[in-house]
């Protein structure tokens, strides 16, 4: 009850129109892969999903170098 407020004004969801690439771990067992997939409709801008084999919850520190591959081919 507390954030019904705040839930009134997320109905519907925004659709958001600037470029964003997700980047997932596969092995994230905090906030499983499952949560970031099929959630191109809320984005109207161009819209990357990425899931990153062998990566956990933190793939900037588990895999700096994959991420930052990622960001650089979805910049250029």
């Amino acid at each position: 009850p507390f954030y019904d407020k705040d839930e009134a004004l997320l109905q519907p969801a925004p659709v958001l129109a600037l470029p964003t690439l997700v980047l997932h771990g596969a092995l994230d067992g905090a906030s499983l892969p499952a949560t970031s997939a099929n959630k191109e409709k809320f984005f109207s801008g161009r819209y990357e999903r990425q899931v990153l084999a062998g990566v956990g919850h933190f793939p900037q520190r588990e895999s700096p170098t994959k991420v930052a591959q990622a960001i650089l081919k979805f910049i250029g």
